[in-house]
């Protein structure tokens, strides 16, 4: 998404090389394509949104970042966060899929479960 710099933030950005995801007909429906989000750095179309984030939050100083989830998010931001030097710390249910509370926390954030 940085090749469209021109209209975005002028701010330095944190990026793990998402984007340029490939396009996939689809065998089921002719005409259809999808797009592979999976390609991305933390295997999700959350890559995207959460690079943006963490960099205007860089930009503007921010030192810690805080956000909810029960999935792909909670990996976007631990990832983009460690990479930008910025601590992270990330609310799950406690029901939460075993892979995406183990994506956050080896990336360095602070991981709270709780009651659904």
């Amino acid at each position: 998404m940085w090749r469209y710099k021109h209209v975005l933030p002028d701010a330095a950005p944190v990026s793990l090389g998402e984007g340029w995801t490939p396009v996939i007909r689809s065998r089921r429906y002719s005409g259809v394509f999808l797009k592979e989000e999976g390609a991305n750095p933390t295997g999700s179309f959350k890559a995207r949104g959460m690079s943006m984030a963490v960099t205007m939050a860089r930009h503007y100083g921010l030192k810690k970042l805080a956000a909810p989830s029960a999935g792909n998010a909670a990996g976007a931001l631990a990832a983009y966060a460690a990479a930008a030097g910025i601590e992270a710390y990330i609310f799950m249910p406690k029901d939460v899929p075993f892979a995406n509370y183990l994506e956050a926390v080896l990336y360095g954030a602070n991981v709270t479960l709780s009651m659904a």
